[in-house]
């Protein structure tokens, strides 16, 4: 499924963007004191580094029993994912940048975001782009509503696990179940879809840098993690990223 995403791709090579500019702003951003710009930078990191994915990768991790020695090999599988994950994202912003945001197209769906397309790039970017907004829902379901019933797992002491029967794990499923109606009631809400994804995703932003930042200090911790402590590099790593998501934080707040 997730080599549909490429239809992304092909997407922003038909709207025919200056990739001269492309260039220039993936390198040198434009920072503006907008507030909607803070909080949309607040979202996209919030989207990019979203909390669910610390308890779905280590829940996964846990239930896959691997050994510390497998550590390598994980991080060697999970970096390809990460990289094209993240060229999608881009050519994404490229599509909707060349084409809707130059005319002053605001959806509040992503219905209207690909059909907005239309006109402005001919019928197969519609096709195109429904056809990724279609398998980025089959993969976020299952992982946004399993993320979120295992957090609560956790923090209750039920029983979990995607490979447990249902009578082994009641609150569970219920949890699952409850996350799915959660999400067909947002349509008959006052909040559109683009609404409720977007506010969503900068209290992901908002969360994530407290969580990395926890997350640092507990890999650190000689006691816990005995030999197999963070290193220098990761760390610096670690938190740089930690600040460049409070930096927007607090750019949004003081905006």
């Amino acid at each position: 499924v997730s080599s549909v995403f490429l239809s992304y791709v092909i997407a922003a090579v038909i709207v025919k963007p200056d990739w001269q500019a492309v260039s220039q702003a993936l390198v040198i951003p434009q920072l503006q004191s907008d507030p909607n710009y803070w909080l949309t930078a607040v979202a996209f990191l919030g989207t990019t580094i979203p909390p669910f994915m610390f308890f779905w990768q280590v829940t996964e991790e846990v239930e896959n029993h691997p050994s510390v020695r497998d550590v390598k090999n994980e991080t060697k599988l999970v970096i390809p994912g990460i990289i094209f994950s993240n060229l999608v994202t881009a050519f994404v912003i490229i599509t909707t940048a060349a084409t809707l945001h130059p005319q002053g197209v605001k959806i509040t769906s992503a219905y209207q975001a690909a059909l907005a397309l239309k006109p402005l790039a001919g019928q197969l970017s519609i096709y195109l782009f429904g056809i990724g907004l279609i398998s980025a829902g089959i993969i976020a379901l299952p992982v946004l509503t399993a993320s979120t019933a295992y957090a609560l797992a956790e923090t209750f002491g039920w029983q979990e696990g995607l490979n447990k029967p249902l009578n082994q794990a009641k609150g569970f499923y219920l949890a699952i179940s409850l996350s799915l109606i959660v999400a067909a009631l947002i349509p008959f809400s006052p909040l559109t879809t683009i609404q409720a994804l977007f506010y969503s995703q900068v209290i992901n932003g908002i969360l994530a840098p407290i969580l990395l930042l926890i997350i640092w200090l507990l890999a650190r911790n000689v006691a816990l993690v005995h030999q197999y402590r963070i290193s220098r590099k990761q760390s610096l790593v670690l938190l740089f990223t930690i600040t460049i998501m409070l930096v927007a934080v607090i750019a949004a707040f003081l905006s």
